[in-house]
C-alpha cells in the first residue's frame, strides 16, 4: 500500500476507481499558407509591433485577420480564402504568411518622464516609424533635446503654413545637414545647462514666425527639439510642440501634411493630462525591427546578403521569390516557421496554400514547384498524424479532360492524406467590384468545419452549398464527372435551383479501403482523441487491471461514436471492438514495456450512388 498507518485512528483515502472519459478532439482547425498585405503581432507594451512573416498566427475571426494581415489584396489568394472560410462555417485557423507586400516599418517607443520617480519610466508618449519600411530604418535614431533660445527666423514655408493647425507638428528643419549639426551643438549646452526636464527657458529656431523677420522667442512648455540622423544621411534638427503632433489613435484620418520630419514619422499618445507626465524623455533612440517582404532566415544564404545590403532597393523581389519559393512554402521545422513549422502545433487538422496557385500563375513558381509543394503537404500530413490537405487544380489545367491527365500522369497523387477539388470558383471581388476566380480550398475548409459542427466528421463534406460563390470556373458535365470521380477529383457544379455545390467527396488514394474523406478524417478523430485522453495509461502497472480499464474507457467512447451515426450496426457490437487482453500482451511484449490494445471500427460509407429501381407492377388479378 501506497500509506504506512502507525497511530490509531480513522483515515480517509480517496480511491479513483472511475472511468476516465475519452474527450473528442476538434477536427476542423485550419492553416492557410500564403500572401498578405502586412504580417504584424503586438509587442508586449501593446503599441509597437514585430514581424510574423512565415510564422503561424492564431485567428478566430476576420477582424483579427485584418489587424495582423491586413484585408483583401488582389495580389492574394490567402485573404479570400480566409475569407471565404469564415463565411462557410469556420472557427479556428493558423496564418501563415511567406510574403507580405507591406514592409514592416523600424520603430521606436518613447515613454514621458515619471515625474515621481526618475529611475522608472513614465506612460508611453511618443511613437516614432521610420518612414520607409524594411530593415533600412534600422540604421535611424532620433534624439530628443531640450529647446534652447535664439535670435531665429523662419526659413520654412510649408512649416509656416502649418504652425496655424492644431493637427500638425510645428517643425523647422535645419536648411542642410552642416547646419543642423551646428544646432544640435547649440542644443546640447542648452540641454546641458537646463537638466534633463522639459521645461528650459531655451528655445531653438522656432518656425512659429512665418514673417521672416529675426525674433527672440521662449519656448513652449510643451516644446523639444527633434533630431532625426540616418547612417550615412546626416542630421535634420526641428523643433516641435507636442501637442501639435497628429495623434496615434486618429493616424487613418491623417494626411501628406502630417509628417514633416525627414526619414521618419512621429505621433503622440496622449490627447489630455498634465504636461509634466505627457513629454517625452530626453534621450537617443534607436529604430528597430524593420522587415522586408520575405522572412530572411528562411532564404538561400546570397540572397539573404542581398536584401540586408546597402542594394537591397534594387533587388528583384520577383526573381528573389522565384528561387526561394519553395524553401519559403517550406519553412523549418525547427524555426517554427512556414508549413514545416506546423508541427509544433497540435491541434491542427486542415491545411491549405491558395497562394500556391497565386504563385504559379505569376509564374513564380514553376509546374515542378507547383506539384512539388503540394507533394510536401501530402508528406506533411501523413508525417504528421491526424492532418489532411485540401489541394487546388492548377489555374491553367481547366478542362475537365486537362486536369484529368494532369493528375494521372503528371501530378501523381496517391494519398489518403489529402483531397482534390477543381475547378475553380467565381466570387464578387469587394476591392475591385468585379466578379474574379479564386482556388477553391479555403471555402472547402470552412464546409468541412460547418459539416462537422452540424453533423459531425463521420458526414461526407459533399452536396454543401458554398457560401459566397457566384459561379464556377467550368461547368463539368454529368459525363465530364463519370470520368473525374474515378481519379479522385471532387467536382464543384452549379445545378439549377441548388446553386453551387461540393459534389464529390474523395481522396487522392488508390486504396479503396481509403477511399472517402469522411473515412480518412473519422479515424484521424478518434485515434487523435484516444491518443491524447490515454496519456495516463503511460508507466501504469502493465497488468489485467489496467488492461480492463483502458478497454472500459475506450468502449464507452466507441459507444458515443457509434451513436452519433459514424459507425455502421445496428448494435455495438456489429460496430466496433476492443481487445487489450493476454493474448496481445505475453510476456515477452510485457518485458519490452509495451501493452497493445487493438481497436476495430467499421465506418459508415457515404451513399455516393444512390439507385432507385422502377419496374412496371400490374395488380394481381381478382
Amino acid at each position: 500500500m501506497a500509506t504506512a498507518y502507525y497511530t490509531p485512528g480513522v483515515y480517509i483515502e480517496e480511491v479513483d476507481k472511475g472511468p476516465k472519459p475519452i474527450q473528442g478532439v476538434s477536427t476542423s482547425v485550419t492553416a492557410f499558407v500564403g500572401f498578405t498585405q502586412k504580417a504584424e503581432g503586438l509587442n508586449e507594451d501593446g503599441l509597437t509591433t514585430h514581424s510574423i512573416l512565415s510564422q503561424p498566427k492564431l485567428v478566430t475571426n476576420w477582424t483579427q485577420f485584418e489587424k495582423h494581415f491586413g484585408g483583401l489584396d488582389e495580389r492574394a489568394y490567402l485573404p479570400y480564402a480566409v475569407q471565404g472560410f469564415f463565411n462557410n462555417g469556420g472557427v479556428t485557423a493558423w496564418v501563415i504568411s511567406i510574403h507580405a507586400f507591406d514592409t514592416l516599418p523600424s520603430q521606436a517607443l518613447i515613454h514621458a518622464v515619471n515625474p515621481r520617480d526618475a529611475g522608472k519610466l513614465g506612460t508611453p508618449a511618443l511613437i516614432v516609424h521610420a518612414k520607409d519600411g524594411g530593415p533600412g530604418g534600422d540604421k535611424i535614431k532620433v534624439t530628443l533635446k531640450a529647446p534652447s533660445t535664439t535670435n531665429s527666423s523662419s526659413s520654412n514655408s510649408s512649416s509656416s503654413r502649418r504652425s496655424s493647425s492644431s493637427s500638425a507638428p510645428t517643425a523647422a528643419p535645419a536648411s542642410s545637414a552642416s547646419e543642423g549639426a551646428s544646432s544640435t551643438s547649440a542644443e546640447s549646452s542648452g540641454a546641458s545647462a537646463s537638466g534633463s526636464g522639459g521645461g528650459s527657458s531655451t528655445t531653438p529656431p522656432s518656425a512659429a514666425g512665418g514673417s521672416g523677420q529675426p525674433q527672440n522667442s521662449s519656448p513652449s512648455p510643451d516644446q523639444f527639439t527633434l533630431v532625426v540622423e540616418r547612417e550615412g544621411s546626416g542630421q535634420q534638427s526641428y523643433t516641435v510642440k507636442l501637442d501639435e503632433l497628429p495623434l496615434w489613435s486618429e493616424r487613418d484620418r491623417e494626411t501628406a501634411d502630417d509628417h514633416q520630419f525627414e526619414h521618419v514619422k512621429v505621433w503622440r499618445l496622449t490627447k489630455s493630462g498634465k504636461l509634466a507626465e505627457r513629454m517625452p524623455k530626453l534621450d537617443t533612440y534607436q529604430l528597430s525591427g524593420g522587415s522586408p517582404r520575405f522572412d530572411l532566415e528562411l532564404l538561400d544564404e546570397a540572397d539573404r546578403r542581398q536584401l540586408s545590403g546597402p542594394n537591397a532597393a534594387t533587388v528583384d523581389e520577383d526573381d528573389l521569390f522565384n528561387r526561394n519559393a519553395i524553401r519559403l512554402f517550406s519553412g523549418s521545422a525547427s524555426k517554427r516557421k512556414g508549413l514545416d513549422g506546423l508541427q509544433a502545433i497540435d491541434e491542427l487538422n486542415l491545411v491549405c496554400a491558395p497562394d500556391l496557385a497565386m504563385a504559379h500563375q505569376d509564374g513564380l513558381v514553376n509546374d515542378e514547384g507547383f506539384i512539388g509543394v503540394q507533394k510536401a503537404m501530402l508528406d506533411f500530413c501523413r508525417f504528421t498524424d491526424y492532418r489532411f490537405a485540401i489541394l487546388d487544380a492548377p489555374y491553367n489545367q481547366r478542362d475537365p479532360e486537362n486536369i484529368l491527365n494532369w493528375r494521372n500522369n503528371i501530378a501523381g497523387f496517391d494519398s489518403m492524406h489529402g483531397a482534390l477539388y477543381y475547378p475553380w470558383v467565381k466570387i464578387m471581388d469587394p476591392v475591385s467590384g468585379r466578379s474574379k476566380f479564386i482556388p477553391p480550398s479555403g471555402h472547402i475548409a470552412g464546409i468541412y468545419a460547418r459539416s462537422d459542427s452540424q453533423r459531425g466528421v463521420h458526414k461526407a463534406p459533399a452536396n454543401e452549398d458554398i457560401s459566397g460563390v457566384i459561379d464556377v470556373q467550368i461547368n463539368v458535365t454529368k459525363g465530364e464527372q463519370d470520368l473525374l470521380n474515378p481519379a479522385g477529383i471532387n467536382c464543384i457544379r452549379k445545378f439549377p435551383g441548388r446553386g453551387v455545390r461540393v459534389w464529390g467527396a474523395r481522396t487522392l488514394s488508390s486504396d479503396p479501403a481509403w477511399r472517402y474523406i469522411n473515412v480518412r478524417r473519422l479515424f484521424n478523430y478518434v485515434e487523435e482523441s484516444v491518443e491524447r485522453s490515454m496519456q495516463w495509461t503511460v508507466f501504469e502497472p502493465n497488468d489485467v487491471y489496467l488492461w480492463g480499464k483502458v478497454k472500459r474507457d475506450i468502449t464507452a467512447f466507441l459507444r458515443t461514436v457509434w451513436r452519433s451515426g459514424a459507425l455502421f450496426g445496428v448494435d455495438p457490437n456489429q460496430a466496433f471492438y476492443v481487445k487489450c487482453d493476454e493474448e496481445l500482451n505475453p510476456a515477452e511484449i510485457r518485458d519490452q514495456g509495451i501493452m497493445i490494445c487493438e481497436i476495430g471500427m467499421a465506418p459508415v460509407k457515404p451513399a455516393e450512388f444512390v439507385v432507385f429501381r422502377f419496374s412496371q407492377y400490374s395488380l394481381p388479378s381478382a
